[in-house]
């Protein structure tokens, strides 16, 4: 769908728009810490914990958490090695995010 090669920055837009689309509304997003380089999250435990879980469930499954900087979300990135496997983790990630940081907005 982009074409690195023309550089048609409208398309690359839509496209960050629509990978930006995981992410749950929180209470605080300062409830989630992560380490330095955010691939893992230090506070609340129990949230690596559950993630930890979900990804061992599934084949090249990773999954980080973070904070959004400027609004009370939480942004969630997800991969495995198929498209299935990574909806399926990506909402039961979110699912996590959504009960152990105090989601507001729709349940996952």
């Amino acid at each position: 769908m982009v074409n690195q090669a023309v550089g048609d920055a409208f398309s690359g837009i839509l496209m960050v728009e629509v990978v930006l689309h995981i992410r749950v509304k929180v209470k605080d997003r300062a409830v989630i810490i992560t380490t330095a380089d955010q691939t893992c999250v230090a506070s609340p435990s129990s949230l690596q914990e559950g993630m930890d879980t979900e990804v061992g469930k599934y084949e090249g499954g990773r999954a980080f958490v973070r904070p959004s900087g400027m609004e009370d979300v939480v942004c969630m990135h997800a991969e495995a090695s198929s498209q299935q496997s990574v909806d399926a983790l990506a909402h039961a990630v979110c699912v996590q995010v959504y009960h152990l940081v105090g989601g507001i907005s729709p349940e996952p």
